[in-house]
């Protein structure tokens, strides 16, 4: 037998598991930085509802904002301030903090 044929072979269920986790991770690995930037800028946000000064987390600098109104942010200021202040290293390690659940939980998930 070819080669090509036992690959026919692979159980509907088993492909069906497969095909779905790998595409679980492969969505969180694209979504999780985007979240977690997203979740700053939220984070930033709401804090700025209770006082003037605002801060993002673990290393974005504070920002003033005129009493009555609402800091911008956005994903890219967010990750240039972050990228100025620690490199790309930095950047790669703060986007993907708790990667091992967010993965953990996306490969089961997708795969049922």
């Amino acid at each position: 037998r070819s080669e090509s044929n036992n690959l026919t072979h692979i159980s509907p269920f088993w492909a069906t598991f497969m095909s779905g986790g790998l595409s679980g991770l492969s969505f969180w690995m694209v979504a999780l930085p985007i979240d977690t930037a997203k979740t700053w800028i939220q984070t930033a946000a709401f804090s700025s509802d209770r006082t003037t000064t605002t801060t993002l987390p673990s290393s974005h600098p504070q920002q003033q904002s005129p009493p009555n109104q609402h800091p911008q942010f956005c994903i890219k200021s967010v990750l240039g301030e972050i990228y100025a202040q620690h490199g790309i290293t930095g950047v790669v390690q703060r986007l993907f903090r708790g990667w091992q659940v967010a993965f953990g939980r996306s490969v089961p998930a997708a795969a049922i």
